[in-house]
């Protein structure tokens, strides 16, 4: 018989009596809803635990590197406030293996569009002119270019491959990280849950139902592929208008833990999230704080300045026919003391970014060796 041992018998995060099913891999604290790994011999690893069939990505990364990603990440951002290092407030911070469901299958699709040929015409204009001092109108030919739409159906299978989300505890802006397939190796690659590699991370739980969590993850995850599809499918140099419905068959769900490590922080009462995949650390996503009354005033700003370049032109060519030379010559001066006076302030501003950069270097400086720390770590 196979050794069987808790790793903790009592929850390492509130302190309660953990549940747990003899033989499985994993046990549940009824209180604070934390998973805890359970140690086993080889022999005794399982693909299939209460009836569901598990498979897991190990960790390749390691805190420290993550750690060093976040800082960093803080310390960049064209617009991130000087004093964020300070003011960020990080309320959770660690590594924990994602619950997400692979879905396999084949969608059989009827799809509709409309299919846009281009080509060239040649057509044929008149205009007023005035010849032996009478106006005649005149034709003049020119060519253009115009597309033909025309009605088109078809059906296509298409063998799929999708995840999703089976908690609701990852932030929707990292989501991507553990619902990507790029990074995800094929099913019969990962490997079966092995407690000696889930030991020491959290594991989140199962909280929805393989068909609930397609219909609030992975249906609009292979709507776009099926989009994509269709798009590729219709003939002609353009599309529009797709349609399609789909039906799944041969599907089969497996439930997989993910790695992930996972920052949650706060700056000034706002929420940001970073992560970095735990089993590809070079793939990273996340949303930092922004000062956007800057970033507002310098696109103002470099929108001015391009609008009067172009008015300036036009101004400039109109004032010719009605003061001749010295019309172009008072629409520079104009356009001259305008944008000027605008590049100054945008000169200002580019200076503020570029000492903001040099506060969060030395912030990360001073965090990275130990001279300061964030609020929650």
């Amino acid at each position: 018989m196979a050794r069987l041992e808790l790793v903790e018998l009592r929850c390492p995060g509130c302190g309660g009596d953990l549940q747990y099913t003899v033989g499985a891999p994993i046990a549940n604290c009824p209180y604070c809803d934390t998973t805890i790994a359970l140690v086993t011999d080889a022999a005794s690893r399982t693909q299939s635990i209460d009836g569901h069939d598990y498979r897991m990505l190990p960790f390749k990364s390691h805190a420290d590197g993550f750690r060093k990603a976040f800082l960093k990440y803080l310390s960049e951002g064209e617009y991130t406030p000087p004093d964020v290092f300070e003011q960020v407030k990080v309320r959770h911070n660690t590594g924990l293996f994602a619950a997400v469901y692979h879905w396999t299958g084949t969608a059989r699709v009827a799809w509709s569009a409309e299919s846009g040929f281009e080509r060239t015409e040649s057509y044929v204009t008149t205009h007023m002119v005035t010849r032996n001092g009478k106006r005649v109108s005149e034709p003049t030919t020119g060519t253009r270019k115009v597309t033909d739409w025309r009605p088109i159906t078809g059906d296509l299978l298409h063998d799929y491959r999708v995840v999703g989300l089976a908690s609701d505890g990852i932030p929707d802006s990292v989501a991507a990280i553990v619902e990507s397939t790029k990074t995800l190796p094929a099913l019969d690659q990962l490997g079966p849950v092995d407690p000696a590699k889930i030991k020491g991370f959290a594991l989140q739980k199962f909280k929805k139902s393989g068909d609930e969590a397609f219909r609030s993850r992975g249906e609009k995850r292979l709507d776009g592929q099926i989009t994509a599809l269709v798009k590729r499918a219709v003939p002609g140099d353009k599309s529009r208008k797709e349609h399609f419905s789909s039906t799944r068959q041969g599907e089969r769900s497996v439930r997989v833990y993910r790695p992930i490590w996972l920052a949650v922080y706060s700056y000034k009462g706002e929420a940001f999230a970073f992560a970095i995949d735990g089993h590809t650390p070079k793939w990273a996503k996340g949303t930092r704080p922004e000062d956007k009354a800057q970033k507002a005033r310098v696109e103002k700003l470099e929108k001015n300045i391009k609008n009067a370049n172009i008015i300036a032109v036009v101004a400039g060519i109109l004032s010719m026919f009605v003061l001749f030379i010295v019309g172009p010559i008072v629409v520079g001066v104009l356009w001259y003391l305008y944008t000027s006076s605008e590049k100054k302030k945008l000169a200002v501003e580019k200076d503020r970014i570029k000492a903001a950069r040099e506060v969060r270097q030395a912030s990360l400086d001073a965090v990275t060796q130990g001279r300061a720390s964030l609020d929650g770590e």
